[in-house]
């Protein structure tokens, strides 16, 4: 059996092996069905399902040619390479921290918007976790900025910097704006999690990463729609 064909089919065996495992299937559950079971919640395989799919077919095109003794074909080593790619993300997908680790700055509810307008300017925010007593209880986005801005000018009522952030925050259309996740989640979480809050009807700003995906916990990384395409390259 030559290198190509040997590295192909033990990156195939890890990923029917790590498929077979998560979803506790049996032995005589085909490869196939393991690809289209794991496409429903796992953002890889839905990813890659076609392509796994006919990677199958290739494999069982090898198997049978061996085992018959006859060598017609070996896969490329693209094909190779794609396949050690996927069976390595799903037995090791990368984590979120310390990839997407950063110092989240956040602010008070009773903090004047003026200020945090000012700061988010400066530092191109376009989102702020906003804290009442140690608890992360909102996001303060520069388009719930603009709709109060909008409402305020609309009933001709002078601009007040001193504001506090809480007066803000009713101004947001989208209640359901971030969400909460745990440092060892991983890429493939993060997909999985949006995914699930856009069938909701949530179109989420902003994921909070903290030590154990809780409110009361400092962030110790952000990940916001801007990142979604570097996310999604990723698998």
């Amino acid at each position: 059996m030559d290198n190509l064909t040997s590295r192909f089919l033990s990156a195939y065996n890890q990923i029917d092996e790590l498929l077979r495992s998560q979803q506790n299937a049996a032995d005589n559950i085909t490869f196939s069905n393991l690809v289209r079971t794991g496409a429903k919640s796992n953002r890889l395989i839905k990813k890659h399902k076609f392509a796994l799919l006919e990677f199958s077919k290739l494999r069982n095109f090898l198997v049978h040619r061996y085992d018959q003794k006859l060598i017609l074909a070996s896969p490329t080593s693209q094909s190779v390479e794609r396949m050690e790619k996927l069976a390595n993300s799903l037995a090791s997908p990368e984590k979120l921290i310390p990839k997407y680790s950063d110092n989240v700055v956040m602010c008070a509810a009773t903090d004047p918007i003026g200020k945090i307008a000012q700061l988010m300017r400066e530092k191109k925010y376009s989102q702020v976790p906003v804290v009442r007593e140690g608890i992360i209880i909102d996001l303060l986005t520069a388009h719930t900025i603009a709709m109060w801005l909008a409402a305020t000018l609309s009933k001709e009522i002078e601009f007040n910097a001193e504001q506090p952030v809480a007066d803000v925050l009713p101004f947001s259309e989208d209640k359901h704006s971030f969400i909460f996740i745990n440092r060892n989640a991983n890429i493939i979480d993060a997909l999985s999690l949006i995914e699930k809050e856009y069938k909701k009807g949530n179109l989420l700003q902003a994921i909070l990463v903290t030590e154990h995906g809780k409110p009361t916990e400092k962030p110790m990384g952000i990940l916001t729609l801007s990142d979604l395409p570097a996310l999604r390259a990723e698998l």
